[in-house]
């Protein structure tokens, strides 16, 4: 990659470039062509913003007073021909490419890189496999190329982040030792080049979406595996034991397997060693999550916004940065002017400063199910109280139990006997659920529970599948304090809430009837934007990129999603989105067509084939006509911005063609997961017969 390189891909006349590389032995820094005075320009600006970062002076001792923040910004900007606030170009000539570098220090870091810009094969103290670019008439900076990686993928744990060396000594103190290591080891201790690294970081490594996910590397090594494989077949048998040792393609799978492996853990590893470098931020800094993601929208479509661990939010929808650097505003970037404000309020709706107040039932009679609708008069319950609710001692400390649900001796002849089943109400008043942003469910159990909202089951928490009857007992002993005092979170849809009243229910069985404890504390935890924010986007292309803020003023790295809004069907605008002409295509090779990725909320250039349909039997309680049993079920997952997708459920009993046909089948839940999509449960009208008859069943995606 030299000036014939640089001229086709970033243009210009080849003789208008410096390239900068490795050469002779030992390796040094030198120009291939063109001179290095651009090369130590860079180094030299590159070296002052170390030492004003670190609040030193040339001789390495400390800088009175320390340098203030729009000095140390005024030096890193410096090599972007920018100003101190990031934004304004100034006459300095432009060395940096920034984006460029970091891109490319991440793919040296994720890859493990053992000889790349500093080389480890070198003890770290000499670069190879090292190019940058420069058109000398100005108007960009330096970029690398990644050159000659063989010692790379060596195993999950490789750290190649450093810092290696020492600032004022070799190589790192000198021209021919210079590399773009070295260059980002200066860069590193400014907060603008820690914030842009983590922007990067999480836009190819930690959102789904990211070329370097773990979904989308696994995808790479299995088509490119599957284009190569046969020529790895021939190439055994011409070559497999040319140094004396036979390989064969069974060799090349195992290898095969072993990089897929690699991509399993490697982005985790990589994000624990980043974060020790201060280039990536503690999970109490991450992004806020946009849903839905990138692709078509209705107009005027809710876009949710959600984070945790900071108390704010600022988006923008044209594709600039809701952060400005270099100001004072907020100790770690100001508030951009085009950026809107959505601050998030916590609200835990179903707890006052004394807690929530249910409605419970504890003489161990059976209730059947009508008890959990919102229709149900729970007035005949007499009992009532603040929770947490509850008895015994053990897990909890004496004074936890706000009220006393003791239940009462349904068979004192036989010692003392507790209900296996205790009930639980409460009605929650919801003005406008549209306003909801996210919401969950949040409990304190002992021994196991079921909760309900607005008559659905939501969550089932250590007890068996199928019908739950008022004798039915807890799967297993609750052993653990956590469980009891500590709030466990049930994410719902905030299209599970209705505007007025809700209904939440719940029944704690415990695992026997003489157990000495039962805990129950239930409240729903709801984000909502502080003020009137827009929540929906007009017709066209919208960029939104999205930060958190922290109270202290710490910025969380950068997410985008694009939104294409209104027009066409969102199927048609989804394929426009992702470049996509032919639905039925298969260009991950995981089993889906690309009309199947859309309907399933897929990725159509990531192999995510997991199991998008599950086949089931379930016991329904069922009431009357309709006869209790055992049922056929299926469930699957669809795209809730997939709103032109038909579902229907088929079914077969010899798989044999022909024999599928629409069921009558029924509603059963939707439960979000959380990522755009919801798993959907239907269940055949017929019972099943107790034995001897197969069923095959398939969820069926049609567009009108």
């Amino acid at each position: 990659p030299e000036t014939a390189f640089a001229s086709s891909y970033k243009g210009g006349a080849p003789t208008d470039y410096d390239v900068i590389k490795t050469e002779g032995t030992p390796f040094t820094t030198a120009a291939a062509a063109g001179d290095l005075t651009a090369w130590e320009s860079l180094r030299t600006q590159a070296r002052t913003s170390y030492l004003f970062s670190k609040n030193l002076n040339a001789d390495g001792t400390p800088h009175t007073p320390v340098y203030t923040t729009a000095a140390k910004n005024a030096e890193y900007f410096k090599l972007m021909g920018l100003a101190a606030n990031g934004i304004t170009p100034t006459a300095d000539p432009v060395l940096l490419a920034e984006k460029n570098l970091i891109d490319y220090m991440i793919l040296n870091f994720f890859s493990g890189n053992e000889d790349g810009a500093l080389s480890g094969v070198q003890s770290n103290n000499a670069p190879n496999n090292h190019f940058a670019l420069r058109n000398r008439l100005g108007g960009s900076g330096f970029f690398f190329v990644a050159h000659d990686g063989e010692n790379t993928f060596d195993t999950g744990a490789t750290d190649r982040t450093g810092p290696f060396g020492t600032y004022n000594l070799a190589p790192w103190s000198t021209t021919v030792g210079y590399n773009a290591q070295l260059l980002h080891q200066d860069l590193s201790p400014s907060k603008e080049y820690q914030l842009k690294f983590a922007d990067r970081v999480y836009k190819h490594i930690v959102d789904p979406n990211g070329v370097l996910s773990v979904a989308a590397n696994q995808a790479r090594v299995n088509q490119l595996s599957a284009i190569l494989e046969p020529a790895m077949i021939a190439e055994s048998a011409r070559w497999g034991d040319a140094k004396g040792t036979v390989r064969t393609a069974d060799d090349w799978r195992n290898a095969k397997t072993a990089l897929y492996n690699y991509f399993t853990t490697r982005n985790d590893a990589v994000i624990a060693q980043l974060r020790i470098d201060s280039l990536y931020p503690p999970a109490t800094m991450n992004p806020p999550v946009l849903n839905p993601l990138s692709g078509p929208l209705p107009e005027n479509t809710p876009v949710a916004m959600t984070t945790s661990g900071v108390n704010a939010i600022y988006f923008t929808a044209d594709g600039g940065d809701p952060r400005d650097p270099g100001t004072i505003a907020l100790p770690g970037g100001a508030v951009s002017s085009g950026a809107i404000a959505r601050t998030i309020i916590v609200n835990n709706i179903a707890e006052g400063t004394g807690g929530t107040v249910w409605k419970f039932l504890d003489n161990g009679s059976n209730q059947g199910t009508a008890w959990k609708e919102p229709a149900f008069d729970d007035s005949v319950w007499t009992k009532s109280g603040v929770s947490p609710l509850g008895h015994g001692v053990g897990l909890t400390p004496s004074n936890f139990y706000k009220t006393a649900a003791s239940g009462t001796d349904v068979d004192p002849a036989a010692g003392l006997q507790k209900p296996i089943t205790t009930y639980f109400r409460t009605k929650i008043n919801i003005p406008n659920p549209a306003l909801i942003l996210g919401a969950s469910l949040e409990v304190m159990y002992e021994d196991g529970c079921v909760i309900y909202l607005n008559g659905t089951e939501i969550s089932r928490l250590n007890l068996p599948g199928g019908a739950i009857a008022h004798t039915t007992i807890a799967s297993s002993d609750i052993t653990t304090a956590s469980i009891v005092q500590t709030w466990q979170s049930i994410p719902i849809s905030p299209s599970d809430l209705s505007a007025g009243d809700n209904v939440l229910a719940a029944e704690v069985h415990l695992r026997a009837s003489n157990s000495g404890r039962l805990t129950f504390n239930m409240r729903l935890r709801t984000q909502q934007p502080s003020a009137n924010v827009p929540v929906g986007f007009s017709a066209g292309t919208h960029v939104v990129r999205a930060r958190s803020v922290d109270a202290a003023g710490n910025w969380s790295p950068l997410t985008e999603q694009t939104y294409t809004v209104g027009g066409a069907t969102p199927y048609t605008l989804w394929k426009t989105t992702n470049g996509i002409t032919d639905g039925n295509a298969d260009a991950d090779h995981d089993g889906k067509t690309n009309f199947l990725e859309y309907a399933t909320g897929g990725n159509p250039f990531a192999n995510d084939a997991a199991p998008n349909i599950t086949p089931n039997t379930e016991n329904f309680t069922l009431i009357p006509p309709q006869v209790s049993g055992k049922y056929f079920t299926i469930s699957f997952r669809r795209s809730l911005a997939a709103t032109d997708v038909n579902w229907t459920v088929e079914v077969s009993t010899s798989l044999t063609a022909g024999t599928w046909s629409t069921a009558p089948a029924t509603f059963v839940r939707e439960v979000p997961n959380g990522d755009g999509t919801a798993t959907v449960t239907y269940r055949l009208t017929t019972r099943l017969p107790n034995s001897g008859e197969l069923y095959f069943g398939r969820a069926r995606a049609t567009i009108p």
